[in-house]
Parts: structure tokens; sequence; C-alpha cells
């Protein structure tokens, strides 16, 4: 009996924190809008060269939180090999967020002259990619490497020279 009383207590409280959950979400202030709006649309196709510029830029994970990057002003050249280095917690995932919109962004960021605050997630996040981090084992790295060259190959290059101007 008393084992019986244990197990309906851990449930009930199993329950009771399903509820708490829902209603968190419940309270959630909406994502921006998934498409962009007409007025916003980039004309042709877009991102065509794959400059990107941070001007003024400053993230927060909330509205009221401190800073976690602050006044970011750089500019990413089309065809410009960009590698982010640094130690933990220097804000090198940060940025990343900052360009899928993950965060509260302030300042502005765009990508071929366009501000990416106004255009809808779904649009933004289906036209970049990420290389993501990878522990470098010799393998591993050669693995990655080959599987990299592949998709680019295959994408974009018929030539194995093509790949590399």
């Amino acid at each position: 009996m008393c084992q019986w009383g244990m197990r309906q207590s851990a449930e009930l409280e199993n329950h009771m924190t399903s509820v708490e959950r829902v209603l968190e979400y419940t309270n959630l202030e909406p994502e921006p809008a998934m498409e962009t709006a007409e007025e916003f649309k980039p004309k042709g196709v877009w991102p065509s060269e794959g400059r990107i510029e941070f001007v003024n830029f400053n993230l927060r994970y909330k509205p009221t939180g401190d800073c976690i990057l602050r006044n970011l002003k750089f500019t990413i050249e089309p065809k410009q090999k960009v590698g982010i280095v640094g130690r933990t917690g220097a804000g090198k995932s940060s940025i990343i967020q900052s360009m899928f919109r993950l965060a509260y962004n302030e300042g502005m960021i765009r990508i071929d002259g366009v501000d990416i605050a106004n255009i809808g997630l779904y649009d933004l996040r289906s036209k970049i990619s990420i290389i993501p981090k990878i522990l470098c084992y010799f393998r591993e790295l050669y693995v990655t490497t080959w599987i990299l060259y592949k998709n680019i190959r295959m994408k974009k290059c018929s030539k194995h020279w093509q790949m590399w101007s």
C-alpha cells in the first residue's frame, strides 16, 4: 500500500510539472513572421554574393539581460574564408546565433545589403548554413574534408580546380 502511495505521488508530480511547462509555453512571446513581407522581399536571387556586414550590433539572450556581444562592426567580403576562434565564452557561437536570429538582436546585420531583421525566419534560415565545430582527430578531419569536398563539388563545380578558385 505504501509503494502504491509513493508511486501515485511521483506520478502526480510528473503531471504537475507537465502542466507547468504547458502554462509557460502559453506565455512565450511569439516568434517573428516565418515568411517575408512583400515590401521586404529581395529582388532576384538572394543572397547572390555573400557579403555580410555587422553594423553597431549587440546581442542579448533576454530582452532585459546584459549584452553578450557589444558594438560589433565588421564586414565579410564575398568569397572570403572566415574562421572564428576564441576561448570558451568568447562569443563564437553567439555570432552564428545572431545570424539565424535565435536571440535578441540590436543593431543591423546585412547580407548582400539586405537587413536580415526584415526577412522572415524561414526565408532567412533556409538561405544560410554553417559548418559546425568538429573535434579534429586526423581520421575525422580527413572524412569531414572529403564530405565537404564532395558536397561542394556536386553542388557547384564540375571540375576539381574550379572548387578552389
